[in-house]
């Protein structure tokens, strides 16, 4: 970026805050289509500005103000975004990939067609955030916030989702398929036609979870939590869900064949007689199925 740019932009920005603070002589910021190659302006504040379009890729932009801003179609590939705030802002088809963006702010954002191939999400927040057909594929979500968002036709697939939270999330047609990490928090999510196969969750929890019709063939969600959810018509052949907890889990149509139930807990024989089992699924009592009414199969297995 030469010396004139960089002043151009910065005098744009002056403009812009005190069109923020209501002075007199201040203008909203529109710098649509303008590159920032090398921006280093750190805690810079584009709060509500127009920036549609802009190329920021690569730039260093650690705690910069984005909240409310217009950002569709803005390229942040490989930027250094760690801690940003964009609130509320709108981003259709913006690009993050390979991005750094901990612990940064995307509540309520506006996100379809976003993308964060590969980018580094660790304690990012999404809560109430709008994800549709929105691609983190094979990104590091680690500790991410995803509290009441929305998914629809969005892509995790291959993303690490270690500790993130999807509290009264709705999320509908997404891809899940090869995520990873231990405790991740779905409670009273509402799932719906969701592909979570081959997926390693160990510790999940499901609990009060709504998870219709859903794909968890070969996942590994050994001692999640599936109490009081309602898996009806969800796929959990050749999935790993030993140790489980499934109190008042609702099984009606639940294909659990080839399922590896060895010390599932709470489970009573009248939820178990409602789900699909065959003679590979393995009973919570350690013996191969099906499960037979007043068999006692239901009971765990004893350790030790």
């Amino acid at each position: 970026m030469t010396i004139d740019v960089e002043r151009d932009i910065r005098h744009a920005l002056k403009l812009h805050k005190d069109w923020l603070d209501g002075k007199p002589g201040g203008v909203r910021a529109n710098l649509s289509g303008r590159a920032f190659a090398d921006l280093k302006f750190k805690n810079a504040n584009f709060s509500k500005a127009i920036l549609e379009g802009c190329v920021f890729a690569e730039a260093d932009l650690p705690g910069v103000d984005f909240s409310g801003a217009i950002l569709e179609s803005a390229d942040f590939r490989r930027c250094t975004l760690s801690g940003a705030d964009f609130s509320e802002a709108r981003l259709h088809e913006a690009r993050f990939d390979g991005s750094f963006l901990t612990s940064a702010n995307f509540s309520e954002a506006q996100l379809q067609n976003a993308s964060f191939r590969g980018a580094r999400l660790a304690d990012a927040r999404f809560i109430e955030a709008n994800l549709m057909k929105a691609d983190f594929s094979d990104a590091n979500a680690t500790g991410a916030g995803f509290h009441q968002a929305t998914f629809f036709e969005t892509c995790m697939r291959g993303a690490t989702i270690e500790n993130a939270i999807f509290f009264f999330a709705r999320i509908q047609l997404s891809d899940f398929a090869y995520a990873s990490g231990s405790d991740a928090k779905f409670s009273n999510a509402r799932i719906q036609n969701c592909d979570f196969s081959s997926c390693d969750l160990p510790y999940a929890r499901f609990n009060k979870a709504s998870v219709a019709r859903c794909r968890f063939s070969r996942a590994q969600c050994g001692n999640g939590d599936f109490r009081e959810a309602k898996l009806e018509g969800s796929d959990f052949s050749d999935a790993v869900l030993t140790a489980g907890k499934f109190e008042g889990a609702m099984l009606l149509t639940t294909d659990l064949r080839g399922t590896n139930l060895r010390s599932a807990r709470d489970i009573a024989g009248e939820q178990l007689v409602l789900a699909r089992t065959n003679d590979s699924t393995t009973l919570p009592n350690g013996k191969s199925g099906p499960y037979i009414k007043h068999s006692g199969a239901e009971r765990p297995a004893i350790r030790g």
